[in-house]
């Protein structure tokens, strides 16, 4: 729940203060949406590596792995080409980052949505 509150906000006061945060602003920013990742990730691995027997945990690691990379270039490739169509468009480029980091904090809500979801048992667990 912490890790997407994170993410949420970061991306969000990304998308709000686009068009006059400095560096270091953007760069604490983007600190805390990472860390946000971080704990989201971490626990979510680990439940899934818990919930397989132990001869598959080999398997199931390489799977989140892979898919992880997956949809990690995913996002990137979504996320460059919404940033080059919304700078072309809005003909801004903090406008094109403003609406990129929006669309990335709504991503980041439906998540929280998801996670607030979860059965008490399971966000448990999970922790």
């Amino acid at each position: 729940m912490i890790g997407m509150l994170l993410i949420t906000g970061g991306f969000g006061l990304l998308a709000v203060f686009a068009h006059h945060l400095p560096l270091i602003g953007a760069i604490m920013l983007a600190m805390a949406t990472e860390a946000g990742n971080a704990f989201v990730m971490m626990p979510s691995v680990t439940a899934g590596a818990n919930a397989l027997p132990n001869e598959l945990v080999a398997d199931g690691t390489a799977v989140t792995t892979t898919a992880r990379q997956l949809f990690g270039s995913a996002g990137v490739m979504f996320a460059t080409v919404l940033l080059d169509g919304m700078q072309t468009t809005l003909r801004s480029h903090a406008g094109g980052f403003a609406v990129t980091f929006a669309v990335f904090a709504g991503v980041g809500l439906i998540g929280l949505l998801l996670a607030l979801t979860l059965p008490k048992e399971v966000a448990k667990k999970a922790v």
